[in-house]
């Protein structure tokens, strides 16, 4: 069993906040997380569960488009 908590927009190699807002902020946190996952040997079809803190829920729609991206199957 894997946790991973505290994942955010982060450029991995910069360390620095993703800029261009909350969509390449999400995807940037997909891609951490993905990459997390994948290192310890699993994978993203094997998520049980996620939880996403919004500052903005007008932002929620597009944070969701992009999840989806990533859970196709059974989100």
């Amino acid at each position: 069993m894997l946790y991973v908590s505290g994942c955010v927009g982060v450029d991995p190699v910069t360390k620095a906040m993703v800029p261009g807002g909350v969509g390449p902020q999400t995807r940037a946190v997909m891609e951490n997380l993905k990459a997390i996952i994948e290192h310890s040997g699993s994978s993203m079809s094997k998520v049980v569960k996620c939880t996403i803190l919004l500052a903005d829920m007008a932002t929620f729609a597009e944070v969701n488009a992009i999840y989806g991206e990533y859970f196709p199957e059974n989100p």
